[in-house]
């Protein structure tokens, strides 16, 4: 079972809806690979987000990192990201799963001295919880002695929420808005100096630190070029295929995820099967441009027209 979505060497000539990123790319010239890639990256990434920050290498170095911090049992969504719990079972630790795909804050089982896990917006049902939500999952945790890890790695595609207290360690990537799975940076807004002294050295390899000089000078502009874009179709799509998302993907039911991702291939079009989400009746699907939503949409209704399921 893939674990991950992406086109693989044989599906490169697919649209690819199978990755939740940005379908415009920014050029980015990769050099000094000759030296070690030494540089204040932290400042980098906190003159442009505007806030203190740790870098890591994604937002996937930061999962393993927090388990450094807290020694006890995870909390994990049981439709989620799956990185988080098979990095909890690399670090032999006992999960709670939360079940549902939108449960309330009470579900959460909250570990002493552990980590609680929450995508927001989440992977792969798009579900954005609000301030309330997030905020009593911290307090709860800091009564614990716990942390919440949340993964916003899709919030530039949704909405900034205020989150207080210490016992949250919120992460985001560039990855995802920027469109650059093939580059490994990301950073967290807490717990800071811990971070910062068991991350590994030079994470982010010439490629990350060829990314982070060239967003000091492009970043903001390619932002402000693309973002308004992708929201604009993903409102288009909502309102044809009547489906909701907080984030830059949708989750649709279509009776069988493996079939319909044959059924797709067919038509040049690659989707993600939520089967390792433990949705195999679902797909996931990134919102690309116009044109090449067209031909998903067009899919769909084809698979549909043809009393499947």
């Amino acid at each position: 079972m893939e674990l991950h979505g992406g086109a693989r060497p044989s599906e490169y000539n697919l649209v690819d809806f199978s990755a939740n990123i940005n379908p415009w790319h920014p050029e980015i010239e990769i050099r000094d690979c000759e030296r070690y890639p030494y540089g204040d990256f932290d400042k980098i990434v906190a003159n442009f987000v505007g806030k203190e920050v740790a870098v890591t290498a994604g937002i996937t170095e930061a999962i393993y990192l927090i388990f450094l911090l807290k020694e006890g049992d995870v909390t994990v969504m049981r439709h989620t990201y799956g990185e988080y719990e098979r990095v909890a079972k690399i670090f032999k630790r006992k999960i709670h799963y939360v079940e549902g795909l939108d449960p309330n804050f009470e579900e959460f089982y909250i570990p002493r001295n552990g980590i609680i896990f929450l995508c927001n917006p989440n992977n792969p049902t798009g579900i954005m919880k609000g301030e309330k939500f997030v905020n009593a999952l911290v307090d709860m945790a800091c009564d614990k002695n716990s942390l919440v890890f949340l993964d916003e790695a899709y919030v530039d595609f949704s909405r900034e929420i205020r989150i207080k207290g210490d016992c949250v360690v919120r992460a985001r990537t560039f990855t995802k808005v920027f469109g650059i799975p093939g580059i490994r940076v990301g950073y967290v807004t807490a717990h800071l100096d811990e971070f910062r002294r068991i991350r590994g050295p030079w994470g982010l390899g010439c490629a990350g630190a060829s990314f982070l000089h060239w967003l000091m000078e492009n970043g903001r502009e390619f932002l402000d070029a693309t973002i308004p874009k992708i929201l604009k179709e993903r409102d288009r799509i909502s309102n044809i295929l009547n489906l909701k998302s907080d984030a830059n993907f949708f989750l649709l039911n279509v009776g069988s995820g493996k079939d319909f991702r044959e059924f797709a291939k067919n038509n040049r079009v690659l989707v993600r099967d939520c089967s390792s989400f433990g949705l195999p009746e679902y797909i996931r699907f990134s919102v690309r441009r116009r044109e090449e939503n067209d031909i998903l949409i067009e899919t769909i209704e084809k698979w549909f027209e043809g009393g499947i399921p």
